[in-house]
């Protein structure tokens, strides 16, 4: 498998230092943290140490939901993109299922995830949390699409289109699938 040369390379921890003048700001580039590949990173402080979540923008904050951290995860984060600062969200409604290898997509005002895998099960559910009233809803999804992980999910009007995934191999799947979000608006 061929790799990027700077893919290759190790990250650094500082990529410059800012030049400290006596009674001014500092001079020249700002401090930026580097990670794998030489992309860089934000410096933000008590980020919640997980992998295989979801996360979706919404105004000036990110969303993050689930994932795994030594077992599956059914929190949800924020972090302020302003300040670069983490804060775990209290929600209320039914919780979804802990789970990693889902998908989120933004509809309006509604984080909608579908999927995943929890504890030996691949999931075909969806939730939705109100980032509003930061409650969550269960959704009954009409025909959903086969239980999957390490699917792709996005938005196309009131329709979030998964395509992909699978269980575990040899079941990898092709196919598409719309769901109707448009019944949301029944929970305002």
């Amino acid at each position: 498998v061929a790799t990027h040369p700077q893919l290759q390379q190790q990250p650094q921890q500082l990529q410059q230092q800012p030049q400290q003048q006596a009674g001014g700001p500092a001079q020249g580039p700002l401090p930026v943290l580097v990670g794998p590949g030489g992309l860089p990173s934000l410096p933000c402080s008590s980020s919640p140490f997980r992998n295989a979540h979801s996360m979706v923008l919404y105004g000036h904050k990110a969303i993050v939901f689930g994932g795994w951290n030594t077992c599956d995860c059914n929190d949800t984060f924020e972090i302020d993109l302003d300040s670069c600062t983490w804060a775990p969200i209290d929600t209320t409604g039914p919780l979804p299922p802990s789970r990693n290898a889902h998908t989120a997509v933004l509809y309006g005002d509604w984080m909608c995830i579908f999927g995943g895998h929890h504890a030996g099960y691949y999931l075909n559910d969806v939730h939705a949390l109100n980032l509003v009233s930061r409650q969550w809803h269960s959704i009954a999804a009409q025909a959903p699409p086969p239980a999957r992980c390490d699917h792709v999910a996005a938005i196309q009007g009131p329709k979030m289109l998964v395509f992909g995934g699978g269980q575990n191999p040899p079941y990898r799947f092709s196919d598409a699938h719309a769901l109707d979000l448009s019944g949301l608006a029944a929970f305002l």
